[in-house]
């Protein structure tokens, strides 16, 4: 979610655009959604929402990426959630991923002082103490990120116009059978 609302789609058609022909893009997107989360991680998840919010950024990006990638062009389009492990229950992963969230919150401070925002530097560094007491206990909380392939249905052996150089210039490009697969590779 680094992106504003408005941005979307022109980034959408210039991945279409540089991406070869048949070629697969990946996105991956977090949402502010977590399984297990006690009141703590809830608030703090409301909090990073509203933070992207006043920003201009879209929390909810993931839900959205798929229609605006159709826009632009792709095709067969697939997002399916996943969950990552945060906190000693997820193991090394896990530990890893309480500590970069700690750090983003930490961060945060100096944005929610200057979006205007009424909360502490001694408020976040008391959510996130509560945060990982509950990430820390014995159910494995975890949070959600959407991933999203979409595939340029554009095929090398068609004309395409040269849109860089904003001419009528038109290239023909040499077919590559072998990357012709019809198929977005399996998430699973």
């Amino acid at each position: 979610y680094g992106l504003i609302r408005s941005e979307w789609p022109t980034v959408a058609s210039e991945l279409y655009r540089v991406l070869k022909p048949g070629g697969s893009i990946q996105l991956c997107e977090h949402i502010s959604e977590a399984k297990n989360a006690g009141p703590a991680w809830i608030r703090g998840l409301a909090l990073l929402d509203e933070i992207l919010t006043k920003r201009g950024l879209v929390p909810d990006c993931a839900f959205q990426i798929p229609d605006v990638l159709k826009k632009a062009g792709f095709v067969d389009v697939v997002a399916e959630k996943r969950y990552y492990p945060v906190g000693q229950a997820g193991g090394k992963i896990g530990k890893r991923a309480a500590e970069g969230i700690s750090e983003l919150f930490q961060n945060l401070v100096y944005t929610i002082k200057d979006e205007g925002m009424d909360h502490t530097k001694k408020e976040i560094e008391a959510l996130m103490a509560d945060a990982q007491k509950e990430w820390d206990g014995p159910e494995c909380v975890e949070g959600v990120v959407w991933i999203i392939c979409a595939k340029n249905r554009r095929r090398a052996d068609e004309v395409t116009v040269n849109s860089a150089k904003n001419t009528n210039e038109v290239r023909l490009v040499q077919r590559n059978p072998e990357s012709e697969s019809r198929n977005v590779p399996s998430m699973r």
